[in-house]
């Protein structure tokens, strides 16, 4: 597991405590369980999707995240410039 930062709204962790009081669970857990959720696929289309961004990965087993984080940087500048000259 890792730590991250999260920063809420006073009245988002007023009631995500409250929540976490109710249910007698960490607050910690509820945000977990409230990622997994979002995380989770909306729809077939959209799962799909991540199978095939999942394909892609295996493909790279030998590169760094962060070598397919720059790579997946690098493809969405270069689309967007593409759809910017299509505007024109």
């Amino acid at each position: 597991m890792k730590k991250t930062t999260v920063y809420l709204q006073e009245d988002e962790l007023k009631a995500l405590k409250k929540k976490a009081f109710l249910m007698n669970r960490p607050i910690a857990e509820l945000i977990r369980l409230g990622v997994k959720m979002v995380c989770q696929p909306s729809s077939e289309e959209e799962a799909k999707m991540l199978q095939s961004l999942e394909n892609i990965r295996s493909k790279f087993l030998d590169l760094s995240q962060s070598d397919i984080e720059d790579l997946a940087q690098e493809a969405k500048k270069s689309v967007r410039s593409g759809k910017k000259k299509s505007h024109r």
